[in-house]
């Protein structure tokens, strides 16, 4: 700002020559008029007087130019050493980090050999008879005390033995505590007050024995072999991986096991290989511990991750990203893939490693899951928003954008009323195509009904959730679901009435389609024959029809005698007839009454 005001007084000092002789010009030739008269100054003092002041605005504009420069030089200064100290700053906490990181693997490690050390024992004690109990008061993973209780009949079987050390004095319900160091105690505390949450949580036995063991590939296993209890998994995981020494290593251990898509593979084929089950049992995994590394003050959208486990992280990212086709699996309608991608950077907090532009597109393929617009919250996607709801609005997803638009608390930006009135419209459209197409057959009008069903009660789940009631009435809305829920019911009733219809037996070979009644069966069968012996068809004085053969004769006279022919001599079934045979049946029943 200053060098644009030093440059107007710089072109005004360097006119002043210029000026000064037109001022002395003007000067003279005013002087030189006898009507003005002689002046009592004259131009020597004026052109003195100009010089004074071109001198003290000269030395004013140095002075401004020092002044400036040195401020800009202390600017300079204060940069530089702002910078460092950033500098020494950033190397401090890496160094400070580093320090602890190895602590902290030194203080597992010691973990694991205590744990080891005191399996050892167990083993040793329990061989030689004494029971051993943990105290319930330990910290998930750490056998922080050990109670060892020794009963009068150990202490005999002890004794027998000869072993000196098992053969204390004690009563059969003394105790013997062996209490851990106070480190152990605080960071019992501290993980304790961590897990109040998920306390009240039961975790099974063999869940919680793998956490333990860090057993990232039999923690998959065991999520994919009990995938249809996943209601129960999902909230007994967040408490079991508090069991783990490490959750988020326990965590980066399991993820190894996901099956990433070959190239040229098919999903059906992943899929009949349970890459499926296991890519969403890894899914389930990475939405449990984001629970577990949430900052307990501010929540799920702050993960606390170490600086080491994010690099692993962000390793494993970027080998999924080159590896997953993200838009041939959303072209499937199978969108596991980006789930994962996306809950992996959300749960260890890598997302700023990524195009916010990139990571918004593979939302939109998975915006469907109710857990998505949590999940960009995670992500920190707030700014793009706005732009993802416009998206999906455009592409017919408007019950989505409108479950965007709530979350982050938008509504206000958008028209939720139009919204579900164009979904509706667009569903009704979707709705009648299917009949159009399916020829108004049954199955089409069920696809139709089931169509515009999901689409009504989706609007009104709407306008219960977010109070729409008094912008958009849903009397009408629920009216017209009562009644495609009535064709639907009276459509399936007369499926099922012509199923059972259809279910009675008919004369499939027999031209006019004649249906056998048991009284017809029994003029056919031979084993009800029996009662008329010598009832033929010559009995009756009837003549055989002109159209028959003299073999389909002989083939009836047969079989109407009582006589039964071979099988290969009938010329139709015993159950269908030509319709000459049926005539000659009804004249037979006509005839004689029955």
């Amino acid at each position: 700002m200053a060098e644009v005001q030093a440059d107007p007084i710089l072109e005004a000092l360097e006119s002043v020559s210029a000026r000064k002789e037109r001022l002395h010009k003007a000067f003279t030739e005013l002087n030189s008029c006898e009507s003005v008269g002689k002046w009592n100054i004259s131009w020597k003092e004026l052109h003195e007087h100009f010089a004074d002041i071109e001198k003290v605005v000269k030395r004013q504009v140095d002075e401004l130019r020092e002044k400036e420069q040195a401020f800009e030089a202390k600017a300079k200064k204060l940069h530089q050493d702002h910078d460092q100290k950033e500098e020494a700053v950033f190397q401090r906490e890496q160094a400070s980090l580093g320090r602890v990181q190895e602590q902290k693997d030194l203080a597992i490690a010691a973990i694991f050999e205590e744990k080891r050390k005191w399996s050892e024992e167990k083993q040793i004690l329990k061989a030689n008879g004494v029971n051993v109990i943990s105290d319930a008061k330990s910290a998930p993973g750490e056998d922080n005390t050990k109670t060892i209780i020794v009963n009068a009949k150990e202490k005999a079987v002890a004794a027998a033995n000869g072993s000196s050390d098992q053969a204390m004095d004690v009563d059969s319900s003394q105790v013997i505590t062996a209490d851990a160091d106070g480190a152990n105690e605080a960071a019992q505390d501290a993980i304790t007050n961590k897990n109040v949450s998920h306390q009240t949580v039961k975790v099974r036995p063999q869940l919680k024995s793998l956490c333990e063991d860090m057993d990232g590939d039999g923690l998959t296993k065991y999520v994919t072999e009990h995938r249809k209890d996943i209601g129960a998994l999902r909230s007994e995981m967040p408490s079991a991986l508090q069991f783990a020494i490490d959750p988020a290593r326990l965590v980066l251990r399991a993820l190894e096991g996901y099956q990433l898509p070959e190239h040229g593979s098919s999903q059906t084929n992943d899929k009949d290989a349970g890459a499926s089950a296991i890519r969403r049992a890894c899914i389930l995994l990475l939405e449990s511990l984001a629970v577990v590394l949430a900052d307990p003050l501010l929540g799920v959208d702050h993960i606390v991750v170490p600086s080491n486990i994010k690099e692993s992280a962000k390793e494993m990212a970027d080998k999924w990203k080159s590896t997953m086709d993200f838009q041939a699996d959303a072209t499937l309608g199978n969108s596991l893939d980006a789930q994962a991608f996306l809950q992996l950077l959300a749960t260890f907090g890598i997302a700023s490693e990524y195009d916010a532009d990139d990571l918004c597109n593979l939302v939109l393929t998975i915006a469907r899951r109710k857990q998505t617009p949590a999940l960009c919250k995670s992500l920190g996607l707030a700014s793009k928003i706005p732009d993802l709801v416009d998206k999906l609005s455009k592409e017919g997803k408007e019950i989505e954008a409108l479950a965007f638009a709530h979350t982050f608390g938008i509504m206000d930006e958008f028209e939720p009323v139009p919204l579900l009135k164009a979904y509706l419209k667009e569903a009704r459209k979707t709705a009648q195509s299917i009949v159009k197409n399916g020829n108004n057959s049954p199955a089409a009008q069920n696809d139709s009904a089931m169509k515009e069903l999901s689409a009504l009660k989706a609007v009104l789940r709407c306008i219960e959730e977010y109070k729409l009631e008094a912008q958009f009435s849903s009397a009408p809305l629920q009216r017209r679901v009562a009644q495609l829920e009535k064709a639907k019911s009276d459509r399936k009733r007369a499926a099922v009435a012509v199923k059972a219809q259809a279910k009675r037996p008919r004369a499939s070979g027999a031209a006019g389609g004649h249906v056998i009644s048991p009284s017809d069966r029994g003029l056919l069968r031979a084993s009800e024959r029996r009662q008329y012996p010598s009832a033929g068809l010559s009995s009756y004085g009837l003549s055989p029809q002109s159209t028959y053969d003299s073999r389909h004769s002989a083939s009836y006279a047969a079989t109407y005698a009582g006589v039964r022919s071979p099988a290969s001599s009938y010329l139709y079934s015993t159950d269908v007839l030509a319709p000459q045979a049926w005539h000659e049946i009804g004249r037979i029943k006509k005839r004689y009454k029955f």
